[in-house]
Order: structure tokens, then sequence, then C-alpha cells
């Protein structure tokens, strides 16, 4: 006996960027958090100077080559690096401040 099946019907796709609403809600909220949770912490810079030195410490204590050590060979001088900088402020920035507004349309 031959058994035929139809094909699943395909689920209504998905966008692939949350609503153009959610994203500056999301923004505003992690301000609205970020505001109280720094007056919580105010006056501490002495505990936090201490966990950063221990951070810090702890980091070093394999003795791993530095972040010079590993990017210097691959990159000739510093045009690479330069290059890239240039590229995120006068092409990705504007394209990321630019693509809300147009997403919104």
């Amino acid at each position: 006996m031959n058994a035929r099946t139809e094909p699943a019907e395909a689920e209504p796709a998905t966008p692939a960027r949350p609503p153009v609403v959610r994203e500056p809600l999301l923004s505003a909220g992690v301000f609205l958090v970020h505001g109280p949770g720094r007056q919580l912490v105010a006056g501490r810079t002495g505990e936090a100077f201490r966990d950063a030195r221990g951070v810090w410490r702890s980091e070093r204590w394999p003795r791993l080559p530095g972040e010079g050590a590993a990017q210097s060979p691959p990159l000739p001088g510093d045009a690479p690096a330069e290059g890239a900088n240039a590229h995120a402020a006068t092409v990705r920035l504007p394209a990321a401040l630019a693509f809300p507004v147009g997403a919104g349309r």
C-alpha cells in the first residue's frame, strides 16, 4: 500500500528582528535600572578597586601573553586598526543609527 502524506503547512515567517518599538523600550529599561544601580553603589569605590585588583591579578596569574603580543604579528603597524576604527565610525555607526528609523517605515 502506498501512503501519501501532504507536506506540513509552513509556519508564518517571523521577523528576524523584534519590532522597532521593543528596542527603544528595552534601552529605556536598561537606563532606568542603571541609574538606581549606580546610586546603590555610590561611595563604594574602594571596594570596587580592591575587586578590580583581584580580577587583574587572577588574569595575570597564568602568565599568558598580553594582547599586544597576540595582535602585533598578524597586524603590520597601526594602519589596519586605524582603518577598522575609521570604518566603524564612518560606516557602521551611521548605519546602526539609521536602521531603526528605516525599519519603522
